[in-house]
């Protein structure tokens, strides 16, 4: 980490230094629509994980990371921890790439939509996704 002369803290990756500060207010101020809509699906998935494992168990979840954390945490804290980790690394690409940033939301808000869609059906159908 490096210090400008204005006194912005700067990091420096590959010999180009990235200004976190700058990057976060440009986030912010560009993509705030992207951002609120990335937590709401983030939440809506985490709810519908919820809902499926209350009923059919743990071990339907597709996600292994999130399913050995609802088998360690209990099925409300797991899915939330799963979330809260993607909302992390999102954000942190978009600091550390700010041109990719409305891709990188893009991609994370529709993966979540997806999930969303996977797990009402395993929550209405109360088997598996794919196969007969």
């Amino acid at each position: 980490m490096n210090t400008t002369a204005k006194g912005r803290v700067t990091l420096r990756i590959l010999g180009e230094p990235i200004d976190l500060g700058w990057n976060a207010a440009r986030l912010w101020r560009c993509e705030r629509a992207y951002l609120c809509l990335l937590l709401a699906t983030a939440l809506l998935d985490a709810a519908s994980t919820t809902a499926f494992m209350s009923s059919l168990g743990v071990d339907r979840e597709l996600n292994p990371l999130v399913r050995g954390l609802s088998a360690f945490c209990g099925i409300v804290i797991g899915p939330l921890l799963g979330k809260i980790g993607q909302l992390i690394g999102a954000v942190a690409l978009c600091l550390l790439a700010p041109r990719l940033g409305r891709f990188t939301l893009s991609v994370a808000i529709l993966l979540n939509l997806l999930a969303l869609v996977v797990n009402l059906h395993v929550y209405q159908l109360g088997g598996p996704v794919v196969g007969p």
